[in-house]
């Protein structure tokens, strides 16, 4: 094992190649050279607590260039994770378009303040998990990142959550004869909440 200046000097001629590599296998897939470089530095500390495993009668080079694709590969995950996560959104966007119109035809034969009425108590009735994080995103205005990071839980477990109380919100509205709705759809909205 050499020592830690030694191992310091070779990162530092190393990290010139190393911004080069990571630019190119970011090319395509990260917004700004901060990114990038966001990414050498995480690379350079991993390879600098992991400095133990290396072998210095080897090259430098191809064992950080080992670690950097790893960094990349997590960075591509995360980004995809909330890619994802938009989709949902935006998805349940259109969806929740679609409905606009069937609900026009409702409020048109029930007061505006009946139905808002309804969401609130259906809303108040679910689980606390799932009213959580609906009242949060909808009333608090958070992204599901920011819920998931308040909540102590991952990006997926409070997306889920959100899906699910909304489909216990419509399953709820369809019961009071709130929103139009058939027990097909609520046989599947029981399915949503089968745990995963």
């Amino acid at each position: 094992m050499e020592s830690p200046d030694t191992f310091d000097r070779r990162l530092a001629q190393e990290r010139f190649l190393l911004v080069g590599f990571m630019a190119a296998a970011c090319r395509g897939r990260v917004a700004s050279s901060d990114v990038v470089e966001d990414l050498v530095q995480d690379t350079l500390a991993i390879a600098w607590t992991r400095r133990d495993e290396f072998d210095a009668s080897r090259p430098l080079g191809p064992w950080l260039r080992g670690i950097a694709v790893k960094v990349v590969m997590g960075s591509v995950r995360r980004e995809a994770r909330r890619r994802r996560i938009a989709m949902d959104d935006a998805r349940e966007i259109v969806r929740i378009e679609g409905l606009a119109e069937r609900f026009t035809a409702i409020e048109d034969q029930l007061d505006g303040r009946q139905l808002a009425d309804g969401v609130r108590g259906c809303v108040q009735a679910l689980p606390a998990t799932f009213r959580e994080v609906l009242e949060r995103h909808y009333g608090g205005g958070q992204s599901i990142g920011e819920i998931a990071g308040a909540l102590g839980i991952s990006d997926d477990l409070a997306s889920k959550r959100a899906i699910r109380g909304r489909a216990l919100v419509a399953r709820c509205l369809r019961s009071k004869g709130l929103v139009p709705g058939s027990d097909e759809r609520d046989a599947a909205d029981a399915r949503d909440e089968e745990p995963s």
